[in-house]
C-alpha cells in the first residue's frame, strides 16, 4: 500500500538525504522488495473512483503545505512535530509498500481517465500492511486536528465524506489482514450509499483501525 493508494493518498517525493527512519520510529518493516515476503490478499469493493479522486487531491494540498513546514523544523532540530512525522510515514509507506501496488495503481487511473465510477481492486501486500494502516489512519485523523487549529494552512480539514471514505479504504487492509471478509463501499456504515442513515455514528480513530485522505 503506498501512500497514493489510500485514497488520502500523497504524491510527495522523498527529499535528498533525507532518511525517514531519523523522524519516526512508526512505519512498516518492509523494506520494498517483494521476494521472499508471504503476502495476504485485500479486496476493495466498489472503490468509488471520484470520491478517491477528490480524497488525494485533499491529501495532496495538504502533504505539500505540510512538506514545507516539516523541512523547516528538521532545520530546527524538530522531527517530531506532526508536519515532520506525516511527511516521514508517507515517505515510508510509498518505499515499503509501493512494489505490491503498481498494477492496482494502473487500474485506477485506467479507471479515472475512462469515467468509470466503481471499481474492485484486489491487492497482494504483506500483513504488516495493517500496522501500516493504522499509523496512517492516526495520523492523518491527527492532521484534520492540525488543520483546524493551524493558522498558517490554506488546506481545510478533510470533509467528512472523505473521512468516511479513508476510514473504509483502510479499516478494509486492517481487518482483512486478520481474515475479516471484504466489505464493500455501499455497505460501510455511514456511507450515502447505504439504507442507513449517514449521520450514523463514525468509528472513533482508534476503534477504526489505522489509519490515510
Amino acid at each position: 500500500m503506498t501512500a497514493n493508494d489510500t485514497g488520502p493518498g500523497s504524491s510527495a517525493n522523498q527529499e535528498p538525504n533525507h532518511n525517514p527512519s531519523q523522524d519516526s520510529n512508526t512505519g512498516p518493516r518492509t523494506d520494498g522488495d517483494a521476494t521472499g515476503v508471504d503476502l495476504v490478499t485485500v479486496r476493495l469493493l466498489g472503490l468509488p473512483v471520484a470520491v478517491q479522486a477528490r480524497a488525494q487531491e485533499h491529501t495532496d494540498e495538504l502533504t505539500r503545505e505540510l512538506l514545507l513546514i516539516a523541512e523547516q523544523m528538521r532545520q530546527q532540530g524538530d522531527h517530531a512535530g506532526l508536519p515532520a512525522r506525516l511527511v516521514a510515514l508517507i515517505e515510508q509507506l510509498t518505499g515499503a509498500y509501493s512494489a505490491f501496488t503498481g498494477e492496482q495503481e494502473r487500474q485506477l487511473a485506467d479507471a479515472m481517465a475512462t469515467g468509470v465510477e466503481r471499481i474492485d481492486l484486489t491487492y497482494s501486500v504483506p500483513a504488516d500492511v495493517a500496522d501500516a494502516a493504522k499509523a496512517l489512519e492516526d495520523i492523518l485523523e491527527e492532521a484534520d486536528e492540525y488543520c483546524r487549529a493551524g493558522q498558517h494552512l490554506l488546506t481545510l480539514p478533510t470533509p467528512p465524506d472523505l473521512v468516511r471514505y479513508r476510514r473504509w479504504f483502510l479499516e478494509q487492509f486492517v481487518d482483512q489482514v486478520v481474515g475479516a471478509r471484504p466489505v464493500s463501499f455501499a455497505d460501510y456504515p455511514g456511507s450515502t450509499t447505504t439504507s442507513t442513515s449517514s449521520t450514523s455514528p463514525e468509528r472513533p480513530a482508534d476503534a477504526a483501525g489505522l489509519r490515510p485522505a
